[in-house]
């Protein structure tokens, strides 16, 4: 099965009310604080595919402490080593998911689960 965009005049102007109405959408929960941006979205055959940037905090244990760190987490300091990139992406998707999905229901736009937040840009 070949993996192509569907590219009709529907998704088209789907596309460009995420666009538009997509920006810098509010979230604060347990685990994450911030702004989120909606920055693409694809429409595939089976899924839809969305690329997320995420202004703001993550809530994680890191090095024993429990606190609110923001994108310089993601620095190396001092020779000290960061953590894993893919692990802070998944997280922040699984926890960004349930504001992205429901915002998207606006435009018609169904996800089903955190993979489909295909992209995630922290800053």
């Amino acid at each position: 099965m070949s993996r192509y965009a569907i590219q009709t005049s529907d998704v088209k102007n789907t596309k460009k009310l995420i666009k538009k109405f997509g920006t810098e959408i509010s979230v604060s929960n347990k685990y994450v604080r911030g702004l989120f941006t909606i920055k693409n979205f694809r429409k595939y055959s089976l899924h839809n595919e969305v690329e997320v940037e995420f202004k703001g905090e993550i809530s994680v244990s890191w090095r024993g402490k429990k606190d609110w760190y923001d994108a310089s987490l993601m620095t190396k300091t001092n020779g000290r080593y960061k953590p894993s990139i893919i692990k802070v992406n998944r997280f922040i998707r699984k926890n960004l998911m349930f504001e992205v999905q429901t915002h998207l229901k606006y435009f018609s736009v169904d996800l089903r689960t955190y993979n489909d937040i295909q992209k995630i840009k922290w800053l």
